[in-house]
């Protein structure tokens, strides 16, 4: 469905809509402080940022984080210091409870970092006018499902969880806003398909699946044309790599070293404070660059 520029606007009460960033994270709090001080340069397009921090993190981090949140003038509505982890689609499903029907959302990542302003007006506008959803396309899900969904959706049925739209809409989805996985015969919703073999979909995977079904949805790109934003990807979980995975850093020596620039751009731009777990971000930093050369 494609979006008329001089579409009207739905007829809404203008005085009750607001536009909210959502953002859930495991809670880095030094790239939680560099995502903040960029969100500080578009924070007029927004009326609200809410965030979930959702790996359990040590109290003082939870406390620096969440003054940092309200310095650039969000809130926190959910922190975990204890407890097991909770997952990205969940994290998102705890964020759209925290927000009225009539709000208009955008669903970011804390490793998305806006260069232009206009881009986060602009998904929002389209929300407003003929299309309900403006999203990224990806393809990660089983490879039966990406081969079988090809023709109709070529960029990739799925969407990342970068999304712009409707309260009232996100909450029509059925589907879990997490991973999926289904089972042999099992009816991939708003796909037509039923599973051959076992499939499965990453975060958001099937959500976006069901929600293409009924709405239409503008594609936005991964790598935002004329650099109105930068999607690094993988940075949420800090350069903290276990043994086991050192293995494959090596292999993808390219994408870790992207990585490690950034994680050592968040340790060198902090501000201060947390000096004990500065110091530990420091150490991994420095075993990192050792395993990488």
């Amino acid at each position: 469905m494609a979006c008329e520029a001089d579409a009207p606007l739905r007829g809404v009460d203008s005085a009750r809509v607001k536009r909210i960033a959502l953002l859930p994270t495991p809670g880095d709090p030094f790239l939680i402080s560099y995502w903040l001080r960029r969100f500080t340069e578009w924070r007029d397009r927004v009326d609200a940022l809410h965030v979930c921090v959702s790996w359990p993190q040590e109290p003082e981090v939870i406390a620096r984080i969440t003054h940092d949140v309200e310095a650039a003038g969000g809130r926190v509505i959910h922190a975990k210091t204890s407890g097991p982890i909770l997952e990205h689609g969940p994290a998102m499903e705890l964020l759209l409870g925290s927000v009225e029907t009539t709000d208009r959302l955008f669903f970011t990542e804390d490793d998305l970092y806006i260069n232009d302003p206009n881009i986060v007006s602009w998904g929002f506008d389209h929300v407003d006018r003929a299309c309900v959803f403006v999203g990224v396309p990806r393809a990660s899900m089983s490879m039966e499902l990406i081969e079988r969904l090809r023709e109709q959706y070529p960029s990739g049925a799925a969407l990342w969880p970068v999304v712009w739209g409707r309260a009232e809409d996100f909450r029509t989805i059925t589907e879990p806003f997490g991973a999926r996985v289904w089972y042999p015969g099992e009816e991939v919703k708003g796909s037509g398909l039923a599973c051959v073999g076992e499939c499965s979909a990453d975060t958001f995977g099937a959500a976006s699946m069901e929600l293409r079904e009924h709405y239409g949805v503008i594609e936005a790109e991964y790598w935002s044309p004329n650099g109105r934003w930068h999607h690094v990807g993988s940075l949420s979980t800090g350069p903290f790599v276990e043994d086991q995975h050192l293995p494959h850093a090596r292999e993808w020596k390219g994408s870790w070293d992207t990585r490690r620039a950034w994680w050592q751009r968040f340790y060198d731009e902090w501000p201060g404070g947390l000096e004990k777990q500065h110091a530990a971000y420091g150490a991994a930093l420095d075993r990192l660059r050792a395993t990488l050369g």
